[in-house]
């Protein structure tokens, strides 16, 4: 079993809003220690972190809350996520957990790969509700990137258009 660590620190923000009483907003902070394993003669990456999202939405009478643990397990151009989390919904307080399937989409120029994004659907439940979520999230420089996120919460739908932000600093 072949391992080894990076010492990476990334911290992502996003935000949403329609500019009236809606808006959306988090964070996702991981100290990445990208594990890397030889597993049955392929490399398998782990990414732990942790995060915090918010989504108010006054015109719908919605509010939700997700702090959550979450690891990605990276393979080739699939990535596995596996996340538990406590969540407030409205008024009701849950704990429960979500699986996803990601697929990132790369670019080749001259031998170097570029990643230009991602794709992913998941699915979770929360003790009194389930949560769905696709969602399409793309490059437009170094280090910004738009995403289009489609969730749905219990009774309630939403889509959502926003920009999010990576912070990436690299420890040598």
């Amino acid at each position: 079993m072949l391992m080894r660590i990076s010492d990476n620190f990334i911290y992502k923000i996003n935000a949403q809003t329609n500019f009236d009483a809606d808006y959306s907003f988090g964070t996702e902070l991981a100290l990445n220690w990208m594990r890397q394993i030889r597993l049955f003669n392929r490399m398998l990456w782990i990414r732990p972190s942790i995060g915090f999202q918010q989504y108010n939405l006054s015109s719908q009478n919605f509010f939700h809350r997700d702090i959550y643990l979450s690891s990605v397990f990276y393979m080739q151009h699939t990535e596995l996520l596996f996340k538990t989390g406590y969540q407030v919904l409205n008024d009701v307080n849950n704990l429960g957990a979500t699986v996803g399937l990601q697929r990132r989409f790369l670019y080749s120029l001259h031998s170097n790969m570029f990643l230009i994004g991602y794709y992913g659907v998941s699915v979770g439940y929360y003790f009194d509700y389930f949560t769905y979520s696709a969602y399409f999230q793309g490059r437009i420089s170094r280090n910004v990137y738009y995403q289009l996120t489609y969730d749905r919460i219990n009774n309630h739908d939403f889509f959502n258009v926003g920009l999010s932000y990576l912070f990436n600093r690299r420890r040598r």
